[in-house]
């Protein structure tokens, strides 16, 4: 068999697979070597700039931050130097979820959050195991998400945001070729009971359950307006503006998965609860200018307490490998919702946006772990090529 043929066997038999490649249980010798030899600092090296190895890579979804009492007692950090907590599924985001009013996926684009896809969310258990290899045949000779530059490509140290961005667009159009999604199974919905909801990762709600989200989202909603109005408040004072606001409000599908994630690890958990929990269900970004940066965010802190707002919890994420900004949780006064607050600059904004359908791939359980890989890996060089603020990774984390 000539070598044209033997490509084209292979071709074939990836393109007849219904579902990603299967790969081997374990990382094969060449693949670790080829990591090995990557040059210190890149993305995919285990090795720093200065030669030190890496500390293990936290998953996207430990970025999410949960609330004081969705930590279990005694839990480990999720992510090396924060407060012990629980693990995915509680990500800080991100990740932030920028999911419309009323709509189940963002924008052009958009991610979690307006405030993470994200960075998204999630209370999506997706801790995956990077026990497989990828298989370095399937896709031969063809650019992987997170690969290193072909030679003489300017490093991120000599390319700013703007002239990275169209690379890194191109890196997840060649992404979604190679893994596309209409390739997963369908859900299938046929023998739900009547009432019930099913997402398309397939966690479920009874019929009661999904009743209680229901009534849980429409008190949600009314809570959204007036936090919103002191919301605008802030951004008339701020340095900052408020953007993605019209993504503000999670998507009754998107909170319902989180909902059903929940109840899947804690089935006697009280619904209502539950709902209430859901940090991101209401959302919001405020954007500042690199030079702003630091002193905006530090005083429209102070001005949203003075607003009767709050402050729970604020994650200072401008050293983390895969995302950049700050996410921040908070509980509103008179209806006790709780909100997120994320603070962004243009290109970290703009890099959450870029990184969300990245993330949620991540945190899909349907995902492989070899596509997982992947996908930190880019998210990893999208998050390198960010100009961080002066001053910015120096601001102090509370509590």
């Amino acid at each position: 068999m000539t070598r044209i043929e033997d490509r084209t066997e292979r071709m074939s038999a990836v393109a007849g697979q219904h579902d990603r490649p299967s790969v081997p249980e374990t990382p094969g010798d060449d693949l670790m070597q080829r990591i090995e030899r990557l040059p210190p600092g890149h993305p995919s090296s285990p090795y720093d700039q200065d030669g030190t190895r890496k500390p293990p890579v936290a998953r996207s979804a430990d970025r999410e931050l949960p609330l004081p009492d969705e930590r279990p007692a005694g839990a480990e950090p999720a992510v090396p130097g924060s407060p012990p907590g629980e693990e995915p599924g509680k990500r800080f985001s991100k990740t932030p979820d920028l999911t419309p009013i009323d709509s189940e996926s963002p924008g052009t684009d958009g991610r979690e959050p307006a405030g993470q896809d994200a960075v998204a969310d999630q209370v999506a258990e997706t801790g995956t195991d990077h026990n497989e290899t990828l298989d370095h045949n399937a896709y031969d000779g063809e650019p992987r998400v997170g690969e290193p530059p072909s030679p003489g490509a300017p490093g991120p140290e000599s390319r700013s945001w703007t002239d990275a961005l169209p690379h890194l667009k191109e890196q997840w159009e060649r992404h979604e070729k190679r893994w596309p999604q209409e390739q997963r199974a369908e859900v299938d919905r046929s023998q739900d009971e009547p009432g019930s909801w099913r997402g398309d990762s397939g966690r479920v709600l009874c019929a009661r359950d999904n009743a209680y989200t229901d009534a849980g989202c429409d008190r949600m909603a009314k809570a959204e307006a007036q936090i919103t109005t002191h919301m605008e408040e802030t951004e008339r004072a701020s340095a900052g503006e408020l953007a993605g606001k019209d993504f503000r409000l999670k998507g009754r599908d998107r909170l319902k998965d989180k909902v059903a994630a929940e109840l899947t690890t804690n089935p006697d958990a009280d619904v209502d609860e539950v709902v209430a929990s859901v940090h991101d269900s209401v959302r919001y970004t405020l954007q500042y200018d690199d030079a702003e940066y630091t002193e905006g965010v530090q005083t429209d802190v102070e001005r949203m307490k003075d607003q009767g707002f709050e402050l729970v919890r604020l994650k200072n994420l401008w050293n983390d490998a895969e995302y950049k900004g700050i996410n921040s949780q908070w509980r509103d006064g008179g209806s006790s919702q709780a909100f997120e607050v994320q603070f962004h600059t243009p290109p970290s904004f703009e890099a959450k946006q870029l990184t969300h359908k990245a993330y949620e791939r991540v945190r899909n359980p349907q995902t492989t772990d070899v596509e997982a890989r992947e996908l930190h890996d880019y998210q990893r060089e999208v998050s390198s090529k960010i100009p961080v603020p002066v001053g910015a990774a120096d601001i102090p984390e509370y509590p």
